[in-house]
């Protein structure tokens, strides 16, 4: 069931949110600046890297890459085993082996409506955490509007905060992960001091002394 859900893609963990989800902001400022009036929307490479539906032997090459699968292989294959030592038993001794149907009707129920609670709560976190990321877009968009409707912001200052800004969701991404990586780091349009424990914070102060 879970090769299932990911290879429909239904629905996927805030992890598969896309690194370039604010590679955009950048773009916003200069078409604004470009065209007067213009309206900032989504550009047309938004959604450039989102694995499409229908590449179903790419999905299943991931999922067998996955941790998911690495950590189940061993409790698949053990039971694989344990039910093949049983149907060898009863066919080469001719040996019928009896089980009673209530216990495992009763262990099925229960495990069904566990199945269903996990499933439930899983999509909730996702949904909230998609609804967050969402906000962070909106937010980071928004910013990047106004920031083009000032007029007296010297253009080099007005390039270092674009920098940051579009820097910001792929840092507190990673850093809500397993730290920053150095290609995120790599984007940054300043080099960060060394030492430097949260990325997020860093970047946020930067660009909240340069608005201000």
């Amino acid at each position: 069931m879970g090769l299932l859900l990911y290879v429909l893609g239904i629905p996927e963990p805030i992890r598969s949110a896309r690194r370039d989800c604010c590679r955009g902001v950048a773009e916003w400022i200069d078409r604004g600046s470009q065209t007067s009036g213009e309206r900032c929307i989504v550009p047309l490479d938004f959604f450039a890297g989102q694995r499409p539906i229908a590449n179903w032997g790419s999905r299943i090459r991931q999922f067998l890459g996955s941790s998911v699968f690495r950590r189940t292989t061993s409790c698949v294959l053990g039971l694989t085993a344990y039910t093949a030592v049983g149907n060898y038993v009863q066919d080469y001794f001719h040996t019928d082996i009896l089980l009673p149907a209530g216990g495992q009707a009763l262990f099925g129920a229960a495990l069904s409506i566990l199945l269903v609670l996990r499933t439930n709560s899983a999509y909730d976190r996702w949904w909230e955490g998609r609804k967050l990321w969402g906000a962070l877009t909106n937010e980071c968009r928004n910013l990047a509007v106004k920031l083009k409707t000032m007029a007296d912001v010297d253009p080099a200052e007005l390039a270092l905060a674009r920098g940051w800004l579009a820097a910001f969701p792929p840092c507190l991404r990673d850093h809500l992960r397993q730290g920053v990586s150095d290609e995120t780091l790599s984007v940054l349009p300043e080099p960060i001091p060394a030492g430097q424990s949260h990325v997020p914070g860093f970047v946020s102060s930067r660009l909240f002394a340069l608005v201000r």
